[in-house]
């Protein structure tokens, strides 16, 4: 959201100026972060390797929540995309080509950084999961290639998304509540809350929830056809594809005179102009993310733990998020309700222990993941040489005179499901000595399955 930028802006001004009047009282201690960039706990100070961090206090005091925000504060790192779960990362500039991900759920191509969320690997290529960043321990950021350690997708870099877990302290909670108000827009809030208990004093377990609701500042208007909006035009869609619509013996300059908008009734109109009026709305660009987080940590003995996390998520957005030249910043036109769905349910289990002079990790992780698109797409019925066949009846007229084009509002409904399963053993040296070793072996296996269906003029989609 546009707030974001100035919010975060003045709360990192005014906490510089708080450290800074510090310092002239006393003298600064430099915070101390921990990171596993070499898949080893060590800080930041001593990581042999290139590595950026944001801690899960700054990341709080920012109001650093959710994917697009926590990029943004990252060095060299930038992402693209077309909204809340439509983003890309991409690192020092370095990236694959991708495809609009308005069509597709998936890609063929792979992202070239690795997304983590702890030990798990959950990138996708075009739509990275957007992970609510609530209880985070911090964030790392690893640019360059890190196939050695980290596998694929990760020629550009990896970003790690590394949470709190449970505490073997004792008991701890924590609530938190914000209300937000953007400019020519909707108010959002967010809540989210934590509990940490050790039922005894080899296990303990932490419960994270969450709903956050951001309220949109888009305004989907009425198309006016009559007034330079969209109108819809047998001329050009003869030109766009190749002269089929004159080839066929029909006049398309005759048919724009006969447009709907012109007067002609339903069974007259030559040219149907497309509306949207009950789909007009203002702030429609709503996005809601609801979910929680369950962590258990069980001490075996003295030398072996088990930490179990499960993370589940939903993501809702209305509306569209992209900017649209021919009507400002702020506003859209659209003929049909975007709408965006996507669950998740991410299960981690990770076995740490010792042996002798190795340290042992094995991780493993599945991820289930669904997402369930419908999207306008009227527009690309002056996208190429088949758009006659997608709104125009040539190929059935009895007589040149009988050809029509129909209205031109179409959609697309897309149904994808994921899966991901990965296994990581891995043994590290904790000798002391000049040099170390890390040695291990993985193993990932993804599905995805994906059923999309195009809603052309006058039809409708069979959902049998």
């Amino acid at each position: 959201m546009r707030k974001t930028h100035l919010s975060c802006a003045v709360i990192a001004a005014l906490a510089s100026n708080g450290v800074l009047a510090q310092a002239s009282e006393s003298k600064a201690s430099i915070e101390t972060i921990e990171v596993t960039a070499t898949k080893r706990t060590e800080s930041i100070q001593d990581v042999p390797v290139a590595v950026s961090a944001l801690s899960g206090d700054a990341l709080e005091n920012m109001g650093i929540d959710n994917f697009q925000d926590y990029v943004e504060f990252l060095p060299n790192v930038v992402f693209q995309g077309t909204g809340p779960g439509q983003n890309e990362i991409y690192i020092r500039g370095a990236a694959t080509t991708q495809s609009s991900i308005t069509l597709s759920s998936v890609q063929a191509l792979q992202p070239s950084v690795a997304f983590y969320q702890d030990e798990m690997p959950v990138s996708m290529a075009g739509r990275n999961l957007d992970i609510f960043a609530t209880d985070v321990e911090r964030v790392e950021v690893l640019p360059g290639p890190q196939g050695t350690l980290f596998g694929a997708s990760s020629q550009a870099g990896t970003v790690r998304l590394i949470t709190r877990k449970p505490d073997h302290a004792g008991f701890a909670a924590g609530f938190d509540t914000a209300i937000a108000t953007t400019k020519g827009g909707e108010m959002s809030n967010t809540v989210e809350a934590y509990i940490n208990i050790t039922p005894t004093d080899d296990l303990a377990l932490r419960v994270v929830a969450y709903n956050d609701k951001q309220g949109g500042w888009i305004d989907n208007i009425e198309n006016d056809p009559g007034n330079g909006g969209y109108i819809g035009s047998a001329v050009v869609i003869d030109r766009i594809s190749g002269g089929i619509l004159s080839g066929a013996g029909a006049d398309p300059v005759g048919m724009d005179a006969r447009r709907s908008v012109n007067g002609f009734g339903p069974n007259e109109a030559a040219v149907v102009s497309p509306r949207n009026g009950q789909h007009v709305e203002d702030d429609f660009n709503d996005a809601v993310y609801a979910g929680a987080r369950f962590g258990l940590s069980y001490h075996i003995n003295a030398d072996w733990n088990l930490l179990v996390q499960h993370t589940a998520q939903t993501l809702d957005t209305e509306g569209v998020f992209a900017y649209d030249p021919t009507v400002g910043e702020d506003k859209a036109v659209r003929f049909q309700a975007d709408e965006n769905s996507d669950e998740f349910g991410l299960t981690t289990w990770t076995l740490n222990g010792s042996l002798d002079k190795l340290d042992v990790v094995y991780a493993g992780g599945y991820l289930d993941r669904e997402i369930d698109t419908l999207t306008d797409y009227t527009g690309y019925t002056n996208g190429g040489l088949f758009s006659a066949y997608y709104v125009c009846t040539h190929y059935i007229a009895d007589t040149p005179a009988d050809i029509r084009c129909l209205d031109p509002v179409k959609y697309y409904k897309e149904d994808t499901t994921s899966t991901r399963l990965t296994h990581e053993l891995r043994f590290d040296t904790t000798m002391d000595t000049p040099w170390r070793v890390t040695a291990g072996v993985f193993y990932d296996e993804q599905e995805v399955a994906s059923v999309g269906q195009f809603k052309i003029a006058n039809t409708e989609i069979d959902n049998t």
